[in-house]
């Protein structure tokens, strides 16, 4: 069922279903809650409530009126689960909180704060590490941050973006392009930041599912997320890419479903 909400003025649109522990799941960038739902009802058949809402900027939800940050996206979330506690309960107790992506950063940075009542944490495929960068990206990068500034200087704005968007072209960040410059600038902001300082801080029960053949976010990065987070254990789904949700939605659930009932008997 859709249900809708206002956040810091802006309307959010998320699905909500199920009853029984309480989970909530972020979508990765580009996403939104309706391309999980073969996930959500199959966890709903197994004894869950599940939450999963457009994040801002996405599905339903509205764009955000500036480019945000992570920790604009965190601020969001924590009012999020305030107002929806008043309608559904459950999540003013302990529930799991299941990052796809994207939506893994917004949740390495909320469990490693420990305000919310985590019971466990999910990073599916979760961004928020550095690639091992090549020289050409090196170059490139250096490149883009020397003109960008430059053409501020000279008060070239629009040249300043046709660059940018040419950089990203030659970084094969296509999803960069697809969306409103808000998020645009949304999308620069959030991958220049780092967020290995914030892995050995994060002491809830920590559940790491990766597809063999992810070729967005590569499996030696989820290896450097399992040797840095304290309570973490690592699985790796075969044959599948960077969207297990729609790829191998049944075996996502069962690695879901045994994580939560374990760490709740």
């Amino acid at each position: 069922m859709n249900e809708q909400i206002k956040i810091q003025g802006l309307r959010v649109n998320f699905q909500v279903s199920g009853s029984g522990l309480a989970v909530i799941i972020l979508h990765g960038w580009g996403s939104r809650a309706e391309l999980w739902t073969r996930v959500e009802n199959q966890l709903v058949a197994q004894g869950f409530k599940v939450v999963v809402p457009d994040l801002i900027g996405f599905g339903s939800s509205d764009v955000p009126p500036r480019g945000w940050q992570i920790d604009d996206y965190l601020e969001w979330l924590y009012s999020f689960i305030d107002k929806l506690s008043e309608r559904h309960p459950e999540f003013k107790d302990s529930f799991f909180l299941v990052g796809h992506s994207f939506g893994g950063r917004i949740s390495i940075k909320a469990a490693s704060q420990s305000k919310l009542p985590l019971a466990g944490l999910v990073l599916c495929a979760s961004a928020g590490l550095p690639p091992e960068t090549s020289l050409k990206l090196r170059m490139l990068s250096g490149i883009a941050k020397g003109g960008s500034s430059l053409m501020k200087k000279l008060k070239l704005d629009w040249l300043h973006y046709s660059a940018r968007d040419l950089y990203y072209r030659l970084l094969r960040q296509h999803d960069y392009l697809k969306v409103p410059q808000t998020m645009k600038d949304t999308f620069r902001l959030v991958i220049e930041e780092d967020l290995s300082q914030y892995l050995p801080q994060i002491t809830v029960p920590t559940l790491l599912v990766w597809g063999a053949k992810d070729h967005i976010v590569p499996l030696d990065q989820a290896y450097r997320f399992h040797q840095n987070i304290p309570e973490s254990r690592l699985e790796i789904i075969p044959n599948v890419g960077h969207s297990p949700q729609l790829e191998e939605p049944e075996k996502l659930v069962n690695l879901l479903s045994n994580f939560f009932k374990g760490l709740n008997d």
